[in-house]
């Protein structure tokens, strides 16, 4: 019996609203990958946290790990979910639970990005994390493997 290894936020259960935007996960080896919809508000990274934690236990057990976040359409995200998500990371930190390495591919068409990318890094930074973005898949995954 194989075990799952793709999952979405789209089938996980929020008692109250349905989240603005949409991560798909899959596990790849040792990394995580997700590809996600925007724009992104607090009730979509309640989603994320639900469904990651044990995608993250699930790859931990192999030892170092990485993480590619491949964003489409639209990046924006609200100020309030930019600063749960800097504490969701810092959360993972506390917990030694974060990636070894994290990137983002992010394509200049991606709605938001001029505007949304500075406080993404920066989200990551202030929690202690390693994380570069990327215009292609390709170039996440050689940085990413060459940081595990």
């Amino acid at each position: 019996m194989h075990a799952k290894t793709t999952f979405s936020t789209d089938n996980f259960d929020i008692a109250q609203f349905r989240p603005h935007g949409r991560v798909d996960f899959k596990i790849d080896g040792n990394l995580i990958l997700c590809e996600a919809f925007g724009p992104f508000d607090t009730e979509l990274l309640k989603a994320i946290k639900g469904i990651e934690t044990g995608l993250i236990r699930q790859v931990m057990e192999q030892g170092k790990w990485g993480q590619i976040v491949i964003m489409r359409e639209n990046i924006f995200v609200s100020n309030e979910a930019v600063a749960w998500f800097g504490d969701y990371l810092k959360w993972l930190a506390s917990r030694d639970m974060n990636s070894s390495s994290s990137a983002m591919v992010i394509e200049d068409d991606v709605e938001g990005v001029g505007e949304m990318v500075p406080l993404l890094v920066e989200a990551y930074k202030q929690a202690g994390l390693t994380m570069n973005v990327f215009k292609t898949l390709n170039e996440a995954k050689v940085w990413v493997k060459l940081h595990l």
